[in-house]
């Protein structure tokens, strides 16, 4: 694994071609961060929730390829968020935590499509 991640360009980290987030890499042990870089650079990502419930209406408007709905999928996310000032984006952000906050872990996790891992932490606390 250290052999195929030397040969990703590490400039790309905060990037929309960040391997984690193209699918050339599929895991990654990042940390907490990691949520508020996907926010910015693939919001999609984040609302892997409503793609499910959207993923009907996408295949009977004849979008028959997963792929492509996904690609749908995130045009109409980023469209949404491009509309909105810095302000608008940031309470917007604000009020879907605060919506999240309200449901179980298993329902938070739904909503998205990368993962968390509980790895040790190096410290106590």
């Amino acid at each position: 694994m250290t052999e195929f991640k030397s040969g990703i360009a590490a400039s790309a980290f905060d990037s929309p071609q960040n391997p984690f987030l193209t699918g050339a890499l599929v895991m990654e042990q990042q940390g907490c961060w990691m949520g508020g870089l996907i926010e910015n650079i693939g919001p999609a990502r984040n609302r892997w929730g409503r793609f499910l419930r959207e993923e009907p209406e996408m295949i009977a408007a004849g979008i028959t390829d997963r792929d492509q709905r996904w690609q749908h999928f995130e045009q109409e996310i980023n469209a949404e968020l491009q509309a909105l000032s810095p302000e608008q984006r940031e309470a917007a952000l604000q009020q879907k935590i605060a919506e999240e906050s309200t449901l179980s872990t298993e329902a938070r996790r739904a909503n998205y499509q990368w993962g968390a891992a509980p790895f040790r932490r190096p410290w106590q606390g």
